[in-house]
């Protein structure tokens, strides 16, 4: 996975950056002639990546003033994205869309999309001022949004004892302070933040450079955690509850007389040979199934939804309950009334194959965490199905390419990938951005 790299930000003033910019040495990678000695790390971290380039070939121009739409050119091009812009589409967003410079429209675009920015409300419009110079305390919201929006993983255990943290004004507290705690800013030698001062080049080179890189990505465990045991099981899902998962992934089905137990397939096959489907057997019967696994006889019997949710209670995982069946609403209130029985209920996420489950599950919880398991080619069309029901994605992991998972996060829908047990192809996955991956073996 990738690293991340943690720095501490030395402010630039004037009187400082002139004095630095005697200390110009040794270059590894950049061409520029006024970088200074302590900078050129950080310097030729974003021009190798082409995050920052100067502004001619030997020249940083490190003590210039970054602006609005400078700015937000360096995280587009540290994003990825493939976003495009037009003065027509910014137009329609921007009472001073004319002032944006051709060569940002694409990152200006992305950024009020993603909501890195939301612009500058004037009366009853919207400008972006591109030109205006960025603050430092502006330059922490800037870089604390890209990093929500990236979902990256940013450290919190940085302190800095800045002496005037009492000068940032109270929108940009919490900015800064995860810039502070997160090693990307850290004030300068005086022990000041300087929230109003503006944001220099090469400060913005080391911030930049200081960035996390490393996604969270959330790990679920597949029907619990079953190298040495059963899948769907009490052991598999204690297994589960023993590691580092984020979530535990288990199916469900009703019996005969509205119980809800924990399997996969729709009928279960006992030790003594007998097959019984679920749906038409009921759990006086079933409780007394032992399990076949690859047609051996074990210990092994169906728990309860019960018994799974109070598991993933116990451990502080979040359960992610697959309905295998397709159910009425009573059927879904009686299986909401015995979550809730356990007191997890509103940690609980629910997925299925069945659109009209999702949305039945949506109606009746509107704050849940609901997702659509597609196994199927992603199609934008579905793009608008999610968004009006608020629904995320958990799609195959065959079935789906960067591009998507950008437009689904740009719709605010997060995305899911299932079943994937190799660790680059997991690397890949992580470096798309997706939020969750589904696991038989990867922590």
């Amino acid at each position: 996975m990738l690293t991340r790299m943690l720095s501490a930000l030395l402010t630039v003033s004037t009187v400082i950056g002139l004095l630095m910019m005697a200390m110009v040495g040794v270059k590894a990678g950049h061409p520029f002639d006024d970088v200074p000695e302590w900078a050129n790390t950080y310097v030729d971290t974003v021009y190798d990546k082409g995050i920052m380039q100067g502004i001619n070939e030997n020249t940083f121009n490190s003590n210039g003033i970054l602006t609005r739409e400078q700015l937000v050119v360096t995280l587009y091009r540290l994003s990825g994205s493939k976003v495009k812009g037009s003065a027509e589409s910014l137009a329609e967003i921007f009472a001073d869309s004319a002032d944006i410079s051709t060569w940002a429209y694409d990152a200006v675009q992305w950024a009020y999309e993603t909501e890195i920015t939301s612009g500058v409300k004037i009366g009853d419009e919207l400008y972006f001022k591109p030109q205006n110079a960025v603050t430092r305390q502006e330059a922490a919201k800037f870089f604390v949004t890209y990093i929500d929006y990236m979902s990256l993983d940013a450290p919190t255990d940085n302190v800095a004892n800045l002496k005037d943290i009492d000068t940032v004004a109270d929108w940009a507290r919490e900015y800064v302070d995860r810039c502070v705690s997160a090693g990307i800013i850290n004030g300068d030698g005086m022990g000041n933040f300087s929230p109003t001062g503006e944001t220099t080049r090469i400060a913005a080179a080391k911030m930049l450079a200081c960035l996390p890189t490393k996604r969270t990505v959330k790990m679920i465990a597949h029907m619990g955690y079953h190298e040495e045991c059963m899948s769907n099981t009490l052991e598999a899902f204690i297994a589960a509850g023993e590691r580092s998962y984020y979530g535990i992934e288990s199916d469900v089905r009703i019996t005969s007389d509205g119980q809800f137990v924990m399997f996969h397939d729709v009928s279960v096959t006992a030790a003594d040979g007998n097959t019984y489907v679920i749906r038409e057997t009921n759990w006086d019967t079933l409780k007394n199934v032992y399990l076949t696994d690859d047609g051996a006889a074990t210990e092994y019997k169906l728990p309860l939804v019960e018994d799974y949710i109070k598991i993933c209670k116990d451990y502080g995982k979040t359960p992610i309950l697959e309905l295998k069946d397709t159910h009425s609403k009573e059927e879904l209130e009686m299986l909401i009334g015995k979550i809730d029985s356990v007191g997890y209920l509103a940690e609980t996420t629910f997925i299925a194959f069945s659109w009209d489950n999702c949305v039945l599950v949506r109606e009746l919880l509107p704050e849940n965490t609901v997702m659509y398991l597609s196994e199927v080619d992603f199609k934008e069309s579905l793009i608008e199905q999610l968004v009006e029901y608020n629904i995320d994605l958990n799609i195959n992991r065959k079935c789906f390419y960067k591009p998507h998972v950008e437009k689904l996060h740009l719709n605010g829908v997060k995305v899911g990938a299932y079943t994937c047990d190799d660790a680059k192809e997991a690397e890949k996955f992580i470096s798309w951005g997706v939020d969750f991956i589904t696991t038989n073996v990867l922590e």
